[in-house]
């Protein structure tokens, strides 16, 4: 254990479960091991169950194959919610439920029905900086809040919670926001380099040239240095993640470095050589046995690749295609795997060189937290004294490098501001029943990541109250209406449209 997460574990009202975390440290620092801790205290020491928010199919899928393992003798089931899939026996035969966001929101809210939510001692929530995504930060707020808001209005009810975040300028105000500890941390076991190329030059994060790449006409045509670079690794007998902008260029690539490890392996060059040394031909061909017998058959460009050494990963593979690719590169019959950005939020697959192929993904500069959680990918534990990322960028594209390289991430900010979020979430709680009436429905309001935020930027005391405006327009717009039922306090109803 490192002294970091000695430090973090070392409170007794986080390790006891009756305060929440948030914690930050860098990929590769061991931030899961703290999660996996206090989830099995949750489970043995106060006998209740433990929800595990994972933001990807694929993720959820490989802790739940972990936990079993780890698990497997103890009496404790482990299963995955995920898509489509829900375990037989579900929740009710579980103690260990790892889910994707949206199956996490299901579970809760069926939970909430059935009045059964002190079942749960802890929820956990991995890249909990997923709060600002545009597409999912506005279900993963909810999910927090419902969860604030009813341990707040039952007492009885106590659900601590864990966040796991990259390091974010506001870490502080999320802490707040869900009344915990803070821990943060910069430390990581292995030092990560980072570099950009630009027409053979290579750069550090200052920007300054550290070193330029010499033309080897044994390589032929070698576009960007990148086959270059890959041998570089190959030939110290380590691997080399590239990410791609589109599943197209991912396959395109890996059959271009295919052809030219072919090419260069039948040679006698020193290069030769050395590459036919690295390249593990009796892992290879039980790799493409297992991929035979995947059910769609061994895929035409795979055979190609996977033969010389070489695979790609995006969503266009099936689970057990990727299933394999991912094995094959943790036991070294994979040297270069070639994949999507997807992979660098996914599956832990972590390379001694990560290669950015591009700065520009979908037609925009890279995002920051893509980009640091791609380079967080290089650096294996236990294996490599250090981790490489290397961003390949053209002349023009030298500002976006020296951006990416300096720039901090930017604060999370609540997803229930704009586009008519807030209301939605109002109207969701009320048709629920989760919240009635106005004293209810201001406790819940408070309870969100949003109203955190604007107390912080509100300089205006004049200024409209957003939680407010909210409540005056759906009251106004006859979504909402506020009665008195059956002698009770006054309530809000939803009125049918």
């Amino acid at each position: 254990m490192f002294q970091w997460q000695f430090e973090c574990l070392n409170n007794p009202k986080v390790l006891h479960g009756s305060s929440n975390l948030i914690y930050s440290a860098p990929t590769s620092a061991g931030k899961t091991l703290i999660a996996e801790i206090l989830a099995l205290k949750t489970i043995f020491d106060r006998k209740k169950k433990v929800i595990f928010i994972l933001p990807f199919v694929s993720i959820v899928r490989e802790k739940m194959y972990y936990f079993q393992d780890i698990l497997s003798s103890s009496g404790v089931r482990a299963e995955g919610f995920m898509g489509s899939y829900n375990p037989p026996g579900g929740f009710n035969s579980v103690q260990l439920a790892i889910c994707t966001i949206e199956k996490a929101n299901s579970l809760i809210n069926r939970l909430l029905e059935e009045e059964r939510l002190a079942e749960i001692g802890s929820v956990f929530v991995d890249e909990m900086h997923l709060l600002g995504d545009p597409n999912r930060g506005y279900l993963l707020e909810l999910l927090l809040t419902k969860l604030r808001y009813i341990c707040l209005k039952d007492l009885n009810i106590q659900i601590q919670i864990i966040g796991m975040s990259a390091t974010l300028p506001n870490l502080g105000q999320l802490a707040r926001w869900l009344d915990s500890e803070l821990y943060s941390t910069s430390f990581r076991p292995i030092p990560l380099y980072e570099q950009a190329s630009i027409c053979g030059d290579i750069f550090d994060n200052d920007m300054k040239i550290i070193r330029k790449l010499d033309t080897l006409p044994e390589l032929g045509v070698d576009t960007d240095h990148v086959l270059q670079l890959c041998l570089e690794t190959i030939q110290d007998s380590c691997s080399v993640l590239i990410f791609c902008p589109t599943k197209n260029w991912c396959e395109n690539l890996a059959q271009q470095l295919s052809q030219a490890f072919s090419k260069l392996g039948n040679s006698q060059s020193p290069l030769g050589q050395l590459l036919r040394a690295q390249i593990r031909g009796d892992l290879i061909i039980e790799v493409l046995e297992q991929l035979k017998f995947c059910p769609v058959g061994l895929d035409s460009i795979l055979k190609k690749t996977v033969s010389f050494g070489i695979a790609f990963h995006h969503a266009g593979l099936t689970m057990d295609e990727r299933d394999i690719i991912e094995g094959a590169f943790r036991n070294g019959a994979i040297k270069v795997l070639v994949a999507t950005s997807t992979l660098s939020s996914g599956v832990n697959l972590p390379a001694r060189r990560v290669i950015i192929r591009s700065p520009v993904f979908g037609g925009r500069p890279l995002n920051l937290l893509t980009y640091r959680q791609m380079i967080g990918r290089a650096g294996r534990m236990g294996k490599d004294s250090k981790g490489e990322s290397i961003l390949i960028c053209q002349k023009a594209e030298y500002k976006i490098a020296k951006e990416l390289m300096s720039f901090e991430l930017s604060p999370v900010e609540s997803c229930l501001e704009g586009a008519g979020k807030l209301k939605r979430a109002i109207l969701e709680v009320i048709a629920s029943g989760v919240a009635l009436s106005p004293d209810d429905i201001a406790l819940f309001t408070n309870c969100t990541l949003m109203s955190i935020t604007n107390a912080d930027d509100q300089q205006d005391q004049l200024a409209v109250n957003p939680i407010d405006a909210t409540i005056d327009f759906l009251k106004k717009h006859e979504f909402i209406r506020l009665q008195k039922a059956n002698g009770a306090d006054e309530q809000y109803v939803e009125l049918p449209r």
